[in-house]
């Protein structure tokens, strides 16, 4: 046979009928070892013939073709009588030809829909733009708008930013500084570097902070705050600077320290002259009726307990006009605050007993601060005698609460009673020297009590309301080691 002989290689090449060719191929297996080359040569179509004129047997014929193909029947046919064919079925070609019109619809698809991903992504890429500027815009002009300069630092001392009013203490060309170490800039000359390096190193921020520079040729004074940039590390990351020019602020300050000096001198005065008038009328009338009741006994042994009472309170307001002008300089130490505490109470104890006042002290040991002990005595004794005094009598149980904590770099005592409180008019006016609301006293105890505190460096808050009791709070400085904190 003539394509076993090409197989065997006797000849290079078969050239016959391909439908005989194609069935003896199937047949025999040989579709591995042959290819079909080239064109047909001389084709032949088939067909199916009817009488001329018989239209509806034709259509018949054709009709069921079409549906034998459809359905797969033809291939059957084909394969059984000549083999199956070299070339790729029709039905596979067409399932072919369907697959690859699914996967082009189905990348059509996914395109389609990434493209209209893509376009609400930049839609909302450009809505998150526009919010960040506005927000940007929103926090620059907030920064803008407040009163004082303000400068961020890296950790370097580069500068980071500035507002625009930092204007007034750079000029116009402040924006040149941005980028550089501040020791190459103006603001060198603004605060000290001792602070930068100090916030920087510890955490902790400097607050109020004066400093004097020229403006223009003009000595000014400027007040600035640095605080440190912490990370969620708790590392420091930066710093900002906040300055205010505060020239004609200080200025003002000295006119109202003035203004209120002249009045408390001139209350002073009235009450100075009040105060000494009362006890040299019972000595001028004692005085002057000594002659004609000499021979008194009676006379005599009233004026012997009289005038030395008279005298006394004399010296007694001598004494405490002496302590407000000139306070005693403080001579400070480190301290416990509990013990001299504990000793005050126990001064008091018996006063407490008789009014019947409960008092608590909760006092941690080993709280020590860096104060004149013999002043915070003082400070604390007055404090708690006109809570003594403002709970007699007291409809209420009587109390007194005592607490000592720490605040960051400072003690905090607080000393609080149930008494009968003190009006907002009066408290606007209680370290004023010779104001009381007793019907005896001078109204110097406090006076001296804030003197004492000013120079001890600790601060007084004190709140209160008639009818509610009275809170006072003594802010100490915290002793490290043997020195101030």
């Amino acid at each position: 046979m003539a394509i076993d002989r090409l197989l065997q290689g006797e000849t290079v090449a078969y050239i016959g009928n391909r439908l005989t060719g194609l069935y003896t191929i199937q047949r025999s297996d040989y579709r591995d070892l042959i290819k079909i080359t080239g064109e047909e040569l001389l084709p032949s179509d088939y067909g199916v013939a009817v009488s001329k004129g018989n239209e509806a047997l034709l259509e018949i014929f054709n009709e069921g073709l079409s549906a034998i193909k459809r359905n797969g029947t033809y291939d059957k046919i084909y394969s059984k009588w000549f083999g199956e064919p070299i070339g790729l079925p029709e039905s596979y070609v067409r399932n072919l030809i369907y697959f690859g019109l699914a996967v082009f619809a189905f990348f059509t698809m996914v395109l389609l829909l990434f493209y209209h991903w893509n376009k609400l992504l930049k839609k909302e890429v450009a809505r998150q733009t526009q919010n960040l500027i506005r927000e940007s815009t929103y926090k620059e002009q907030t920064l803008n708008s407040i009163f004082n300069g303000l400068v961020t630092f890296d950790k370097e001392g580069r500068v980071l930013s500035m507002n625009e009013k930092m204007a007034y203490f750079l000029g116009e060309d402040y924006r040149q500084s941005l980028g550089v170490h501040y020791k190459k800039t103006p603001l060198d000359r603004l605060f000290y570097d001792r602070d930068f390096a100090h916030v920087l190193a510890t955490g902790k921020h400097r607050k109020e902070v004066e400093k004097k520079y020229l403006l223009k040729g003009e000595k000014r004074i400027l007040e600035y705050n640095i605080y440190p940039l912490v990370v969620e590390s708790h590392q420091v990351n930066g710093l900002t600077l906040t300055m205010a020019d505060i020239t004609e602020e200080k200025y003002m300050r000295r006119k109202l320290a003035m203004k209120d000096k002249l009045e408390s001198l001139g209350l002073m005065v009235t009450e100075i002259a009040h105060e000494l008038r009362n006890p040299l009328t019972a000595i001028k009338t004692y005085v002057e009726i000594l002659p004609d009741n000499v021979d008194d006994p009676g006379f005599r042994e009233k004026i012997a307990e009289d005038l030395p009472r008279e005298i006394n309170k004399l010296n007694r307001f001598v004494s405490e006009i002496l302590d407000y002008a000139r306070p005693k300089e403080s001579h400070k130490s480190v301290f416990e605050i509990c013990r001299p505490l504990a000793e005050i109470l126990e001064l008091f104890s018996s006063q407490f007993e008789e009014n019947h006042i409960e008092v608590t002290l909760d006092c941690r040991e080993n709280l020590r601060i860096y104060a004149d002990e013999e002043q915070f005595r003082q400070v604390v004794i007055n404090f708690l005698i006109n809570s003594i005094q403002a709970l007699v009598p007291s409809s209420a149980p009587p109390r007194i609460v005592i607490a000592v904590t720490e605040n960051q770099d400072r003690i905090l005592l607080r000393i609080t009673d149930n008494g009968h409180g003190i009006s907002k008019e009066d408290l606007d006016h209680i370290f004023n020297p010779f104001f009381t609301t007793k019907k005896e006293g001078t109204g110097l105890g406090l006076s001296i009590s804030y003197q004492l505190l000013n120079e001890n460096g600790a601060d007084v808050e004190i709140r209160s309301a008639l009818g509610e009791g009275t809170t006072v709070e003594l802010f100490f400085p915290k002793a490290q080691k043997e020195g101030p904190s």
